[in-house]
This record gives structure tokens, C-alpha cells and sequence, in this order.
């Protein structure tokens, strides 16, 4: 029990990708200033088909939230970083951690889901277009992310809880830049090897059915495409 206490009470420290030389303070800027463009980016394209009402279709309500998941994962990772490298410091709390973990994976399956849901917007565009309205209406279209972004969070809230719930021990460096579950169940007391195993063949399911969807997706618009041209 002191052991746990201790963990739960404990920073953590994260590798950092860049020091205080004149090379890493120029990339380290750039990185800056990529992070920016991506921000104001993202941002621009919600707030356009946001504003527009001509661009209130399904297709670019999904590259609204598309936006939107590419602006959440990269505030969940680079300005930790940036703290972390301007005051100097490297120590990232458990909570801080727990919630890099659970955003950076769970809105990177969402996303993986989301481009399913695209290419099935795609494909009834251009394969089913007499029927595209009835197969993609907005309220079917908000349920299917709806669902992709609770089912990632419930399967990521899962793992996060069984995660934090081993005791961590010995060396408290993370050898990366955020946390992520690899470099984090390295300093694991206990037995991990089957919750890993579990949630790699989670992992092959949930990336393995978005493919899948997508290559028949995609496979069936280049036949028709082709087919037209006969």
C-alpha cells in the first residue's frame, strides 16, 4: 500500500526531444510555428463550415470534426512539451499523464473511425447517388461519429483505469517525449503481460475493421469510376 501511495504521489519524468543548443532552439521554434499553422488552420476550416450555411452537408460536417480531432490531439502532446522545455523542468504528474494517454489514443481511434465513416460518405456519393440522401441524412451521420468517439472513449477510459491501476516502481523516467502505454507499463511492479497482449489484439480489431471498411470503400468508387468510362 505504501508503494501505491507513493506512486499516485510521485512525478513522473519525460524524455525531452530538444535541448537549449542554437540547432534545437531553431527546431524547436519551427515546431512552434508548425503548431501554430495547425492551430489556426484547424480552426479556420470549423469555423467556415460553421458560418456557411451552404456547407451544412454531411461530408463537411465530417471534416469539420475531422479538424477538430487533428487540433485536439496535437494540444494533447506539444504544449506539455513547450512548458516543459521553456521552464526547464520534465516531470509530468500521474493525472497529467492518464489524460495524455487517454486523448492522444482514443481521439487517434476516433479519427480512424471517422475516415471509415468518410469513405462510406464517399462511396455513397458516387456509387449510390440516388440513394445518397436517404443512406447519409445528417441525424445518421451525427449518430456514426457520435458512436465512433463513445465507443474509443469507452475502450481507452477502460484500459486507462486498468493502467493506473498497477503499481509503478523503480526508474520513474518515461523514455519519450508524452506518455504514452508502452514507454508508461515499462516501470509496471506487477505482471502486465496479459493485459497487453489483450490490448494488442484490441487494437488489431479496431484499426484491422476501419481498413477493411475503407480499401472496399475505396475499391468500389475506382470500379465504378472505371466503369463509367466504358
Amino acid at each position: 500500500m505504501a508503494r501505491k501511495n507513493q506512486t499516485l504521489n510521485s512525478d513522473f519524468t519525460v524524455l525531452q526531444i530538444f535541448d537549449h543548443s542554437p540547432t534545437h532552439t531553431f527546431l524547436f521554434t519551427l515546431v512552434l510555428a508548425i503548431f501554430t499553422m495547425e492551430c489556426v488552420g484547424n480552426m479556420a476550416m470549423i469555423l467556415l463550415i460553421y458560418l456557411d450555411a451552404q456547407l451544412h452537408m454531411p461530408i463537411y460536417f465530417l471534416i469539420s470534426q475531422l479538424s477538430l480531432m487533428d487540433l485536439m490531439i496535437i494540444c494533447t502532446i506539444v504544449p506539455k512539451m513547450a512548458v516543459n522545455f521553456l521552464s526547464g523542468r520534465k516531470s509530468i504528474t500521474l493525472a497529467d499523464c492518464g489524460a495524455q494517454i487517454f486523448f492522444y489514443v482514443s481521439l487517434l481511434g476516433s479519427e480512424c473511425l471517422l475516415l471509415t465513416i468518410m469513405s462510406y460518405d464517399h462511396y455513397a456519393a458516387i456509387c449510390q447517388p440516388l440513394r445518397y440522401t436517404h443512406l447519409i441524412r445528417p441525424k445518421i451521420c451525427g449518430l456514426m461519429f457520435t458512436f465512433s468517439w463513445i465507443l474509443r472513449s469507452i475502450d481507452e477510459l477502460t484500459d486507462g483505469v486498468v493502467t493506473f491501476s498497477f503499481s509503478y516502481c523503480g526508474s520513474r523516467k518515461i523514455a519519450h517525449f508524452f506518455c504514452d502505454f508502452s514507454a508508461f507499463l515499462i516501470h509496471s511492479c506487477n505482471a502486465t503481460s496479459t493485459f497487453e497482449k489483450n490490448s494488442f489484439v484490441c487494437c488489431i480489431v479496431m484499426i484491422g475493421f476501419p481498413v477493411e471498411v475503407i480499401l472496399a470503400s475505396y475499391t468500389w468508387i475506382i470500379l465504378a469510376v472505371i466503369s463509367m468510362g466504358d
